[in-house]
C-alpha cells in the first residue's frame, strides 16, 4: 500500500493519526509528536525549565501519552490531554522552574498560577487553530492549495 501525497505532507487530521498510532503505525505516531512537541515545549518554557530538564520533562509527556493512547476518548482533544499532561510534568521536573520567584519577595502564588494558565490557554489555543487549518487545508484539492 502507498504513501498518499496528504500523508508525505502531513496534512491529517489528529482522529487520523491518533487511530492510526494506536494500530502501531510509527508515521502517525511521529506525526503526533511533531504536531505536539512545540506546545509540549511552550509549556515547559512557560515553567522556564532549562534545555535538559525541558527535554526530559517532554519525553516524559509523550512517554505518557503512548502509554495512554487507548484511553484516550476524544482525539480531537488530544491538545488539552497534552496541556495537562505537560503541566503535571513540569511541577515534578527535578530543577523545577528557576527564576520564577525572587529572592527578596514572597511568592504570589496566584500571579504565578495565572500567568502559567494564561500561557498554556494561549499555546492551546494556538495549537488547535493550527489543527483546524491544517485539517481544512486538507480538505481542499491539492490544486487549489
Amino acid at each position: 500500500m502507498g504513501v498518499s501525497a496528504d500523508q508525505i505532507r502531513g496534512d491529517q487530521s489528529v482522529s487520523d493519526l491518533v487511530t492510526r498510532a494506536r494500530k502501531g503505525e510509527r508515521q502517525a505516531w511521529d506525526a503526533l509528536v511533531g504536531r505536539y512537541s512545540p506546545l509540549v515545549w511552550s509549556i515547559c518554557r512557560g515553567y522556564r525549565l532549562d534545555g535538559a530538564d525541558a527535554n526530559e520533562t517532554g519525553r516524559r509527556v509523550f512517554q505518557h501519552l503512548a502509554e495512554e493512547l487507548d484511553s484516550i476518548r476524544d482525539p480531537a482533544a488530544l491538545a488539552g490531554w497534552l496541556v495537562t499532561t505537560a503541566r503535571r510534568e513540569c511541577c515534578h521536573a527535578p530543577h523545577e522552574a528557576p527564576g520564577l520567584l525572587n529572592a527578596r519577595s514572597e511568592p504570589d502564588v496566584g500571579n504565578i498560577l495565572g500567568r502559567r494558565n494564561g500561557i498554556a490557554e494561549d499555546e492551546l489555543l494556538m495549537a488547535e487553530r493550527h489543527a483546524a487549518l491544517r485539517e481544512a487545508f486538507a480538505a481542499v484539492p491539492p490544486r487549489w492549495q
